[in-house]
């Protein structure tokens, strides 16, 4: 910094190699100056030229009288730290509200009412489905966990493992059919009688292991049921 003017009558210094030589009467009128103020008063100082990066630390929150943003004009130069356009108009929209009763696509707010209506419904109909335990045309509750059929609504099941067919039957009685009984004994005859009684024997024992193996099928069949959830335990 430099004085605006002398502080003294007279050239109070000259320049010698490039260095400014101040004499001793400047020095003498200094002390005075600071002697009478304790300081060297701003209005003997010339500012011209000066910047503020000739500061070393120059913090924001140390600044005084920071202009404010004037909302109610719409000029664009940036004097402060947003123009007063860009205030008047964020003011602007922020006072108009979305109305999500309305379908106008017309963005003269921060989001359009059809935007905004949009967003509202579809929030509404997610709220309404996660709510819902009964959904796609189904009867009964078939949203959640564990929500499993009953006798008379549908249910969440899963799907049941699968088993195999049982085997048909191949049981028959081959034997030929036996005639009335003689009048006397005939010894052919109850051959006949035997034969047969003993096939009936032998199928039914068959027959016998063919009911216990679609027992055992029939069986199978349930379990898997029960476990998917389909049939109650």
């Amino acid at each position: 910094m430099i004085k605006s003017k002398p502080l003294y009558g007279e050239v109070i210094g000259e320049v010698r190699s490039g260095r400014v030589i101040f004499s001793d009467q400047f020095m003498r009128f200094l002390d005075e100056i600071i002697d009478q103020y304790g300081f060297i008063p701003w209005d003997n100082l010339n500012f011209t030229g000066s910047n503020l990066t000739d500061i070393e630390t120059r913090l924001h929150n140390d600044l005084q009288a920071i202009g404010g943003a004037d909302d109610t004009d719409t000029d664009d130069e940036q004097v402060q730290h947003i123009s007063n356009l860009q205030a008047k108009t964020w003011t602007d929209n922020d006072a108009k509200q979305v109305d999500v009763t309305d379908t106008d696509a017309v963005r003269d707010k921060h989001v359009s009412n059809a935007l905004g209506k949009l967003w509202t419904d579809t929030a509404s109909d997610l709220l309404g489905h996660t709510a819902d335990t009964s959904a796609h045309g189904v009867t009964g509750d078939n949203v959640g966990t564990q929500d499993f059929a009953t006798l008379g609504t549908g249910g969440v099941v899963l799907l049941a493992a699968p088993v195999a067919d049982a085997d048909a039957s191949t049981v028959s009685v081959d034997a030929d059919s036996i005639n009335s009984a003689p009048p006397v004994y005939d010894q052919a005859w109850g051959a006949d009688v035997q034969t047969l009684a003993n096939e009936c024997k032998t199928d039914i024992n068959d027959l016998v292991g063919d009911v216990n193996a679609i027992r055992d099928q029939l069986n199978a069949l349930m379990d898997s049921l029960r476990d998917s959830g389909a049939l109650g335990v």
